[in-house]
């Protein structure tokens, strides 16, 4: 076991607020561990088996690992460290599921792009089903409302893979609303995802999907790249002031929960919109990785 695995192992985080750290971007990968060192993390180590690889775009591998520690939870938002064998650098990467596949059959899903970074590379040309890698729980940025006093509507801006960590939390939302909770009660979500082209949009047919099935929900689906013949339920524009302006007026712009994620000019482009539409500061949570 090596020193820097050692004490990871051992470290001691506190909890910190749910708001994420910005950091400039980098023209390299920064390391995950790194740049997320302040960031709370759970104490479990946990196994994880690769029960399934599937290609979702040309860039996008969807990974379903499967872990059987029972104190391994998370809350839909958060991220995992990956601890690959013969690999040093450890990967970090949003969970696109919700809570509730974990709970129900102890698996949960990554969607990871293509990189030279030496983890996502990894699972782009090395993976296969039945390899086995630790896993741990981190990250502030997450949607938790059995434990708010105030029960919220939820407003999500995705940029790109940004996605990942907002499906979770909209699939989340979904759940709880099936449930009855009263935390979801006459609540309402809005997820607004951009992409530069259609075949980025991964999850596009279950988040249209989920539109369909579900009155308190509304996904806009927009690509930048592209302007003919784009597919029913998707838009060519990109995501400006006047639309979000839109989106915020039937909410109350003080109770109103509002998660970003994405690259660092989007994170601060719909940072910028939302508080021109006097969202408040502190309901605005973004994660910015790079």
């Amino acid at each position: 076991m090596t020193s820097l695995f050692r004490q990871l192992l051992t470290k001691k985080f506190q909890i910190r607020s749910t708001r994420s750290i910005s950091r400039a971007p980098m023209k390299t990968m920064p390391d995950h561990i790194t740049i997320t060192a302040d960031h709370t993390r759970q104490n479990v180590l946990a196994p994880a088996i690769v029960t399934d690889i599937k290609d979702i775009s040309k860039t996008v591998k969807l990974l379903t690992l499967n872990v059987k520690e029972k104190k391994f939870t998370f809350k839909a938002g958060q991220w995992v460290d990956m601890f690959i064998p013969g690999i040093q650098t450890v990967g970090g990467f949003s969970m696109c599921s919700a809570p509730n596949l974990l709970s129900s059959s102890r698996s949960f899903h990554l969607a990871i792009k293509f990189a030279k970074h030496p983890p996502a590379y990894w699972v782009h040309t090395k993976c296969q089903v039945g390899d086995s890698v630790m896993v741990r729980v981190g990250g502030d940025f997450f949607y938790d409302p059995q434990n708010s006093d105030t029960p919220s509507d939820l407003v999500l801006f995705a940029g790109g893979v940004g996605i990942n960590p907002l499906y979770s939390i909209l699939q989340h939302f979904v759940y709880l609303s099936s449930q009855n909770s009263e935390q979801t009660k006459n609540r309402k979500a809005v997820l607004i995802y951009s992409a530069k082209t259609v075949d980025d949009l991964i999850f596009r047919e279950e988040l249209l999907k989920i539109r369909k099935e579900n009155s308190d929900v509304t996904v806009k689906l927009r690509v930048t790249k592209e302007s003919k013949n784009t597919p029913r339920g998707i838009t060519a524009s990109h995501i400006d002031q006047s639309l979000v302006k839109k989106v915020f007026l039937p909410f109350d712009k003080f109770t109103t929960d509002v998660f970003i994620c994405g690259p660092s000019l989007f994170i601060n482009d719909m940072e910028s919109y939302c508080l021109s539409c006097d969202v408040q500061q502190h309901k605005i949570h973004y994660e910015k990785w790079w």
